[in-house]
C-alpha cells in the first residue's frame, strides 16, 4: 500500500500470486491445517451453481511488479496457515503456533476468508 501511495498519479493494481488455484484448494487447505478432510464437513449442491458463474478467475499482479517492485512472498498454503492460527487464538486464546502479528492482520482479513467456516472447524477440531 505505501508504495502505491508513493506514485504521483493513481493506479490500480492487482496484489495477488497471480497462480490460479480453485476455491476447493483453499477450503481443502484450511480443513487440513486443522487435521480434517473437508469432504467429511462440506456439502456441496449442483443445483446451487449459478450458470453464468465465472469458472476461472486470473489475477495478474504484472503492474504491481513492473511499477512498484512489488512481489508476493506468501503462497496460498501460508496466508491459510495464518489466517487459521490467528482465528485459533481469535477463538480459543493464546495459541502456541500462532505469529505473533494475529492481532495486526487477523480482524480484517479474516472477515474475507469465510469466517464462519473456519471457526466451525477450529472448534470442532478441539471439541
Amino acid at each position: 500500500m505505501w508504495r502505491m501511495l508513493q506514485h504521483d498519479q493513481p493506479d490500480d493494481y492487482v496484489i495477488a500470486t497471480g497462480e490460479t488455484r480453485p476455491l476447493s484448494d483453499l477450503v481443502a487447505a484450511v480443513f487440513a491445517q486443522l487435521d480434517l478432510d473437508w469432504r467429511d464437513h462440506v456439502d456441496t449442491d449442483e443445483t446451487l451453481f449459478r450458470p453464468t458463474e465465472m469458472q476461472r478467475v486470473e489475477l495478474n499482479p504484472s503492474r504491481a511488479r513492473e511499477r512498484l517492485g512489488w512481489v508476493a512472498r506468501s503462497r496460498m498454503e501460508d496466508v491459510v496457515a495464518h489466517l487459521v492460527a490467528c482465528a485459533q487464538e481469535e477463538t480459543l486464546g493464546p495459541v502456541p503456533w500462532a505469529p505473533g502479528n494475529c492481532r495486526i492482520t487477523a480482524r480484517r482479513t479474516w472477515r474475507t476468508l469465510s469466517e464462519t467456516m473456519l471457526r466451525r472447524a477450529s472448534l470442532r477440531a478441539v471439541v
